[in-house]
């Protein structure tokens, strides 16, 4: 893969148009002004004097997804008003409606609630369920003929790739086109939890000289669990330091 080289898109003077409500950190809708387009500015974050690397992490993963033909949102370096960030363009197309995983998986997991901690319901086979009948992502001529779950096995292997920890129930979405048409799955997006993005330099050069992902590649809450009942979903021992006992079932994460 060639080296992508980006600078930083202006967004101070872009028309703000709102918060997003999902996500721990002030994240604003803003519409360009040159073509009316929405996009996502998420600011970079510092926790205890050191900057995070959401932006340049994002950046990364939707260039791989592209050459991969992954599905994915579109993301560019930004800055606002002084301060860094990235701004990743809205997946639905105008006039369309988005609605998370969790909304979908409600209607058809009774009782299925979003947000607990280890999410139970939240498995690869309720999510094969709440796509069945969907087609991929619009406008995305590369992947045509694929189901809504097909692509969406794609974006598993995508953040395998990159150590994505954050696939919850609300960093995947259908889209709804306006009158009549059938929900379609949307483009991947939200991938700031990959690629050691927390970690300092000293810390990622450790772990690629001893060749494991470390805390990096242990289950968490985020994940997808190819588990149906809470039962197994209560071992304590993560896969990531047990050799793959427990018949493929992700550990609870400590």
């Amino acid at each position: 893969m060639p080296a992508v080289k980006s600078s930083r898109l202006d967004a101070s003077d872009w028309q703000r148009r709102g918060e997003e409500p999902d996500g721990l950190s002030q994240h604003l809708w803003l519409k360009r002004l040159e073509d009316g387009q929405l996009w996502l500015f998420k600011p970079v974050e510092v926790k205890g004097g050191h900057r995070q690397g959401e932006d340049w992490a994002e950046k990364a993963v939707s260039e791989l997804a592209t050459v991969l033909g992954v599905p994915c949102a579109r993301i560019e370096l930004a800055i606002r008003d002084g301060i860094e960030g990235l701004v990743s363009r809205d997946v639905k197309p105008r006039r369309w409606d988005l609605q998370p995983g969790a909304a979908v998986l409600d209607g058809v997991v009774p009782g299925y609630e979003s947000r607990t901690r280890l999410r139970e319901g939240h498995t690869i086979e309720n999510i094969q369920q709440a796509l069945r009948g969907m087609a991929s992502p619009p406008g995305h001529t590369l992947i045509e003929g694929l189901t809504a779950y097909d692509t969406f096995c794609g974006y598993l292997t995508l953040d395998a790739l990159v150590a994505n920890r954050d696939r919850h129930d609300h960093n995947w979405a259908v889209v709804i086109p306006p009158g009549v048409g059938s929900a379609r799955l949307a483009a991947s997006f939200d991938h700031a939890s990959s690629l050691g993005f927390s970690l300092r330099d000293e810390r990622r050069r450790q772990l690629i000289s001893i060749g494991t992902l470390g805390p990096l590649g242990r289950a968490r809450h985020g994940l997808a669990f190819p588990a149906q009942t809470s039962d197994e979903l209560g071992r304590n021992t993560c896969r990531s330091r047990c050799s793959g006992a427990h018949d493929g079932v992700w550990c609870r994460p400590e």
